[in-house]
C-alpha cells in the first residue's frame, strides 16, 4: 500500500477520467481503477456508478467473472480505509 506523503486523489481522478476517455470507455479495469480514486477523493456517488460499470462491459466482452462487486465498496471510505 502506497505512503500517504505519496499519494494523490487528485491526481489520480484526472488520470483516470483521461485513460477513461482515450480508452474509449472500452476497458473495464478503467472503471475500477477511476473509481476507486474517486473514493479516494470523498466522491463516493461517483465511485459507486462508475464501478458499477465495470461488471457490466465486463460481461458485454464476454468476462462475466470480471469484478462481481457492485461498487459498495466504495460507499462510505476510500479503498485503503476500512470500516470500524
Amino acid at each position: 500500500m502506497p505512503e500517504d506523503s505519496i499519494r494523490d486523489g487528485a491526481r489520480a481522478v484526472e488520470l483516470g477520467e483521461k485513460a477513461l476517455r482515450i480508452s474509449g470507455g472500452k476497458i473495464a479495469m478503467i472503471y475500477k481503477v477511476l473509481a476507486a480514486a474517486y473514493a479516494e477523493n470523498g466522491r463516493f456517488a461517483d465511485a459507486i456508478q462508475t464501478a458499477r460499470a465495470a461488471p457490466k462491459l465486463a460481461t458485454n466482452q464476454g468476462n462475466p467473472a470480471f469484478g462481481r462487486r457492485t461498487g459498495k465498496q466504495y460507499c462510505s471510505l476510500p479503498i485503503r480505509q476500512t470500516a470500524a
